[in-house]
């Protein structure tokens, strides 16, 4: 999804993930994640990127 970016107005973006609903497939602990961005942001330094468990 695009989202517009405005200098020093924070904006937080929340994906709610199913992960496998499945039970024999559940997952129980999540060790490893990534996230993949493309970011067009005209102030060089200016963006900051934090990443929250909800654990």
């Amino acid at each position: 999804r695009s989202t517009k970016l405005t200098y020093a107005v924070p904006t937080i973006l929340t994906f709610n993930i199913a992960g496998c609903p499945n039970e024999y497939q559940q997952i129980v602990y999540l060790e490893h994640i990534q996230v993949e961005t493309s970011i067009s942001y005209t102030s060089r330094g200016a963006l900051e990127m934090h990443l929250t468990s909800p654990a």
